[in-house]
């Protein structure tokens, strides 16, 4: 059996190659030479490169296929976005994305005068890895809220003292970032990099007198955070922080009450916009390429996600859901990748697109054949 840790096996199929995805590649990255080198390449293209200088369109090429279905620039925005928007390096410029997707899906199709399928991108942000974890994730009693309150009181308070006209601060933002408990369900307090640094602000109280060094060091953390907000998204990963210890030992760190939650584990409301607004671009483009060809065909999985996302599926009669929760849920357990049955309802789809514009008669299946999430063991 392969262990989780295993090092990744050379391919010793024997088989002539037809399936050319490699996990975590870019559409950036299809046409790269080396792009599976054994020294610093992708090691799952690596397991049946060619050669050491490869690329996954030469090999693709290669297979000389006389179909071929394009499902590329996922990667180009996941990492980004499952990442918290906090590394703009991950996301590939549209600019970039739209002359290289022309470029490689040209080359596919003027290779022996392919046909193909090509799939465009979902929003990620409907992915159980953003819908799992809710926006307000902190439990708390009476008694609880009542003490937390009474240790943000002082907090709260400079929210107010900045008021002042002379700082020239918005009070509105201000009170958006004051914290306040109750019983029951609270927001998660996150650091949104978007907000006016208040560091400087809080250091011209201290030196004013208004505030000591002591009180300056317990503000540090509230520079740039507040309360999220419902509609904001929070990563399936921040589920292993919140709620410890920021400080071991030291109760007043709990992470996602006094100490926000970093900027990686959040999606706000301008970061989502964001993401949003590069897909939208992105699907523009794969649109005119497939518009702009008698020989491809658009499958649009993101308006079949969009759907899928708001209202599930019943397929002969059993329920499917974007969740990953068993027994209907068609996301594995890491919240971004679909599980066999998801695989399967999605493949059922294409198979529909493929026979409806091609004229084919691909034999479709029944998703319910495959397994989803198993109910827990206990």
């Amino acid at each position: 059996p392969v262990i989780p840790g295993d090092p990744i096996t050379p391919y010793s199929g024997g088989l002539p190659l037809n399936n050319f995805g490699i996990p975590g590649i870019r559409l950036v990255d299809f046409d790269v030479p080396g792009y599976g080198n054994s020294t610093n390449g992708n090691p799952y293209f690596a397991r049946f490169a060619s050669s050491e200088t490869a690329s996954v369109l030469g090999d693709a090429k290669a297979a000389n296929g006389t179909f071929f279905i394009f499902w590329l620039g996922n990667n180009d925005v996941l990492g980004y976005a499952t990442g918290g928007a906090s590394n703009p390096a991950s996301l590939t410029d549209p600019a970039v994305f739209d002359a290289k997707y022309k470029s490689v899906v040209a080359d596919l199709i003027t290779s022996n005068g392919r046909e193909g399928v090509l799939i465009n991108i979902p929003n990620v942000q409907d992915i159980a890895f953003f819908t799992t974890v809710p926006w307000d994730a902190i439990p708390m009693d009476q008694a609880t809220a009542d003490a937390t309150n009474q240790a943000f009181g002082a907090v709260n308070g400079v929210f107010d003292a900045l008021k002042d006209p002379s700082f020239g601060l918005d009070a509105d933002d201000l009170d958006a970032r004051k914290l306040t408990f109750k019983a029951g369900s609270n927001p998660i307090t996150m650091h949104d990099k978007d907000l006016v640094d208040l560091g400087p602000y809080f250091d011209a109280l201290e030196n004013a007198g208004a505030i000591n060094a002591q009180q300056r060091a317990m503000l540090e953390p509230y520079r740039q955070s507040r309360p999220m907000v419902d509609g904001e998204l929070v990563t399936l990963t921040a589920g292993t922080v919140l709620g410890t210890l920021a400080v071991e030992g030291n109760p007043a760190t709990v992470i996602g009450v006094a100490v926000p939650l970093a900027d990686n584990y959040v999606l706000s409301f301008a970061e989502q916009d964001e993401i949003k607004d590069a897909i939208d671009t992105y699907n523009a483009t794969i649109k005119s390429v497939a518009d702009a060809s008698a020989g491809l065909e658009l499958f649009d999985f993101n308006g079949l996600f969009a759907d899928f996302a708001q209202n599930g599926v019943v397929i002969n009669g059993s329920g499917m859901s974007a969740t990953l929760f068993p027994p209907d849920g068609a996301f594995s357990l890491d919240g971004v990748h679909p599980n066999q049955r998801g695989s399967a309802y999605i493949a059922s789809e294409l198979i529909k697109t493929i026979n409806e514009a091609f004229g084919s008669n691909i034999p479709n299946i029944n998703p319910n054949d495959w397994p989803g999430n198993g109910l827990p063991i206990p």
